[in-house]
């Protein structure tokens, strides 16, 4: 027999494959009908990317090289004037403009 190293995310710790050891599997052989002992379904939903705030974005234009400290403040305003994003409440939203701006800029 080969010897396999598996686990499972929903076992009960009690099995060996729950803990992460080895655990034996038996011989399979091509064409061989096998018998499904349980199957199990999960409805995952995704989450849309969670938006800057201005504190986040001026921490990843620090960590893009984008401007300088003193050009923070003007680089949110001029994005919020020209209607690339709306503040609403502490988060920046992209607008329809700001959407195609980004994807434009995606392509180059």
């Amino acid at each position: 027999m080969q010897t396999v190293h598996a686990y499972s995310l929903t076992a009960a710790e009690s099995r060996p494959e729950a803990r992460g050891e080895d655990v034996e599997l038996p011989k399979v052989v091509a064409e061989e009908a096998l018998a499904l002992i349980n199957l199990n379904t999960e409805d995952k939903m995704t989450e849309p990317p969670s938006r800057y705030t201005e504190a986040g974005l001026v921490k990843e234009m620090e960590k893009r090289g984008i401007g300088r400290p003193s050009t923070y403040a003007s680089i949110i305003k001029t994005i919020q004037d020209r209607g690339y994003v709306e503040k609403a409440g502490k988060t920046l939203h992209p607008t329809e403009v700001g959407d195609v701006v980004s994807s434009s800029w995606k392509k180059l």
